[in-house]
């Protein structure tokens, strides 16, 4: 019998983690051959169809999660109505809680949905259909799979629980034939399950369990040999215990100095053994994830995020003065009690720690979550499909999150530019109500909509236009200007002039001292004139056409 996985993701960098561990589950099962479907949400559903159908699958399995779950549903309905015979199961997030018996009840191409890890679920499940297939009964065998919701006859019926897999870290995934290492990075799983009580995730207060060190270290050799140099954790409390912590941040630079790790990281829990290890990371080997969501104490407690935002703040705050990583920061709109005020006081508090990105996003209200149950005594008012995203609130009407979804899109454009951060920066320092009055400005000249980004010069010249009257803003706009060689003499370098040679005095900023001098071959030096300093540039395009490859500066006195 064949089995052929539909592996849907939201983009070509993913690729399913499921299908590999479920495949690993499954290989004693020698009545079944494996095959695989690959394919993004933007290609064709209909070319999609045809290549599940042109396998011959007796049965076909899908993870239905947030981003893929309209376009898995489109493709899977194509193909029972071509191969009717051919079974469908699903499982992954969209099956949580009530949800995979809503599914088998509204989609009646879906033969078996399933709750719980696939490792645990799909075995028997396998069993029970080779058995009706060789003619045997096999309804006592559905009954017996945990988490499963199947049909029989007219019926839908529902074993209840979920599935869970007590060995899930005994056999690495990368071990399966199905493990892509094709893709710009691959999934890591250290830990499963998250003690903490945040009713918006899919995995809050679940069981806890750590993978061992030792299991770490053999799956991270196994990729490493593989020449996977870009990984990321699954590992929603990476840093809960101090001493594992550790021992990870060790194993990562000791043992893989050349591989880049992605992790999520609890501003709270930095007690000053992980921070010590956190500064002596290797540069640039780290990218952290904090989840600060909302500072709020009131919209904090009715989410169910227990700690002290005044501790988060701090923890990031330290992050922030690590030069050696970089932190990406996350906040939520959309909290039950939260304001438009409390969102815009959220990200002056967060831009002030310094992280390198802030995502603000839409709270989502999934399926399976306590927050869904809980959402209309909250007051949360949301879409009830994907991306399930809030649409009003007793305190946000749905004018104020169309302006978050604005005020996001400002951060992207903006402050995660690394070329335009410190500007950014700069100007919230200096500007009293700099974001709303930015945020006015732009969307004043259509200049702020969901659409296609601006180029980095026109981004550039939008905030020269704005900052002009700010002379430290403007002074940083110009150098940065400059660093990315845009055209000197114009936009925020219009005082720019070449220069023959730079003071002794003058400091290095980046690159080398020896470009100092002009007669260098291909090198030409620009001085700029600003109001605290004058700042030199140089330029060689054979080494870097779109890019300053030194600069100095010296203070003036005024």
């Amino acid at each position: 019998m064949r089995l052929t996985w539909l592996s849907l993701n939201a983009s070509y960098s993913h690729s399913s983690l499921a299908l590999p561990l479920a495949h690993n589950a499954c290989q004693d099962l020698t009545d079944w051959g494996w095959d695989v479907v690959a394919a993004t949400i933007g290609e064709d559903p209909a070319e999609i169809a045809v290549r599940l159908h042109d396998s011959a699958p007796d049965l076909v399995c899908a993870t239905l999660y947030l981003f893929t779950l309209e376009r898995s549903l489109d493709i899977l309905q194509r193909l029972k109505i071509t191969r009717p015979e051919c079974l469908i199961a699903v499982g992954g997030p969209e099956c949580l809680g009530n949800e995979a018996t809503l599914l088998l009840a509204h989609y009646p191409f879906i033969d078996f949905a399933q709750r719980g890890e696939a490792e645990a679920g799909l075995p028997p499940l396998l069993n029970a259909i080779a058995a009706e297939r060789a003619g045997q009964p096999s309804a006592d065998l559905l009954a017996a799979v945990p988490g499963l919701v199947w049909r029989q006859g007219t019926q839908v019926i529902d074993n209840g629980g979920a599935a869970f897999f007590e060995n899930w870290a005994a056999t690495p995934p990368c071990q399966s034939p199905f493990f892509d290492t094709t893709k710009p990075f691959v999934q890591l799983e250290t830990s499963r399950g998250c003690p903490f009580q945040c009713t918006y995730c899919t995995s809050g207060n679940t069981p806890l369990r750590l993978k061992p060190l030792g299991a770490v270290a053999t799956e991270l050799r196994l990729l490493h040999a593989a020449d996977i140099r870009d990984i990321r954790l699954l590992d929603r409390t990476f840093n809960i215990d101090p001493k594992r912590t550790v021992d990870l941040l060790r194993l990562f630079k000791d043992d893989f100095p050349d591989i880049h790790f992605h992790l999520e990281i609890h501003p709270c829990l930095l007690p000053p053994v992980v921070r010590a290890e956190l500064q002596a990371a290797r540069p640039g080997q780290l990218h952290l994830e904090a989840g600060i969501q909302t500072l709020n104490n009131n919209s904090r407690a009715r989410i169910g995020r227990q700690q002290n935002p005044e501790h988060d703040l701090a923890g990031l705050a330290f992050l922030g003065t690590c030069n050696n990583l970089e932190t990406h920061v996350d906040l939520l709109a959309g909290c039950p009690g939260q304001s438009w005020d409390d969102i815009v006081s959220d990200v002056y508090r967060v831009i002030s720690a310094n992280p390198a990105e802030v995502q603000l996003e839409i709270l989502k209200v999934l399926p399976g979550t306590p927050l869904r149950q809980d959402a209309p005594s909250l007051g949360l008012r949301y879409h009830p499909c994907p991306p399930y995203d809030v649409l009003q609130t007793d305190t946000l009407s749905p004018q104020d999150l169309l302006r978050v979804r604005f005020l996001s899109r400002l951060l992207d454009l903006y402050h995660n530019h690394p070329d335009l951060r410190p500007v950014f920066r700069q100007a919230s320092r200096d500007q009293e109500h700099f974001l709303l009055n930015f945020l006015d400005f732009l969307l004043a000249r259509g200049l702020i909509t969901l659409g296609a980004a601006p180029g980095l010069r026109r981004r550039f010249e939008l905030f020269w236009e704005f900052a002009a009257p700010l002379p430290t803003v403007a002074a940083e706009l110009a150098c940065a200007w400059m660093i990315c060689a845009f055209p000197p003499g114009l936009g925020p370098a219009a005082s720019a002039v070449l220069d023959r040679d730079i003071p002794e005095e003058a400091q290095l900023c980046f690159g080398h001292d020896d470009e100092r001098q002009s007669e260098r071959q291909g090198v030409k030096l620009w001085r700029l004139d600003l109001h605290d300093r004058q700042a030199w540039f140089a330029y060689n395009r054979a080494i870097a056409p779109n890019r300053a490859i030194a600069a100095w500066q010296r203070p003036t006195d005024h």
